[in-house]
Formats: C-alpha cells, sequence, structure tokens
C-alpha cells in the first residue's frame, strides 16, 4: 500500500484530505513542515501532498527539503486561488487549487503514484481537462 503525507496548517484541510486518501493510502497527517521532516524518516512516504503557505516554510521549501533526503518521494502542493501563480512560479511541483475536485486530486494522485511523469506544467494542462477526460 502506497504512502502518502499530508502537510496543511489548517487542521480542516488535512483531515478532509486524511478522510479522501484514507481508504486508499497509509496517511500521515502533519501540520507544519517542520513535523513532517520528522515524519519523512519515519513513515517513508511515496507522496508529500503540502499546502503552499504555511509558517515557518513554505510547501516548495518542504518538498526540496524532503527530496534532498529522500529523492524517489513525489510532490503535490495544494494551495488556495490566491496562491496559484505563486506556487507555479515558485517550484517545479504540480500543484491543485483549493477548492480541489475529490475525483481529479485522486486521479492525479493514481498518476503520481504510478510513476507517471507530472510536472508543474503537465499537472496544469491535466486540471484544465473536462472532468469526463480526466
Amino acid at each position: 500500500m502506497f504512502r502518502v503525507m499530508i502537510v496543511d496548517d489548517e487542521p480542516q484541510v488535512g483531515k478532509s484530505l486524511s478522510r479522501l486518501l484514507g481508504r486508499r493510502y497509509q496517511v500521515a497527517l502533519c501540520t507544519t513542515g517542520e513535523q513532517a521532516l520528522a515524519e519523512a524518516d519515519r513513515f517513508h512516504p511515496d507522496l508529500v501532498i503540502t499546502d503552499f503557505r504555511m509558517p515557518g516554510m513554505n510547501g516548495a521549501e518542504l518538498l526540496a527539503e524532503i527530496k534532498s533526503h529522500h529523492p524517489r518521494i513525489q510532490g503535490l502542493i495544494i494551495s488556495g486561488y490566491a496562491d496559484v501563480e505563486s506556487a507555479a512560479g515558485a517550484c517545479a511541483y504540480p500543484f491543485v487549487s483549493k477548492p480541489w475536485d475529490n475525483d481529479v486530486l485522486l486521479t492525479l494522485i493514481g498518476e503520481l503514484l504510478s510513476g507517471t511523469r507530472v510536472d508543474a506544467s503537465t499537472a496544469t494542462a491535466f486540471l484544465e481537462r473536462p472532468a469526463s477526460a480526466a
């Protein structure tokens, strides 16, 4: 079973993602980047889903730090609408806007975990497809 770490400083968002993903994956939930860095060494996630704006370090910084120690871990950034341009410009990781579509998010996560190459531009094109094409 794949392991997914969710990092979001908003408890409701983290719990919502945890409920959605917990049916398919083993899930760890963290509320800070620092907590996620420590947990990555214990949990060994296959994918880290992180909010872009968080106190201390943003999601792009967190993913860069995690990947420097665990290069095979996939990363995905979830960001509020106002942050999408900042998130896109700050990193090469795929990103999803809040609020997200559950089916589209699950499909994107499945592609990331299956080894399909998904970068920021690929994810943007993926997310702009009509729901029936996803």
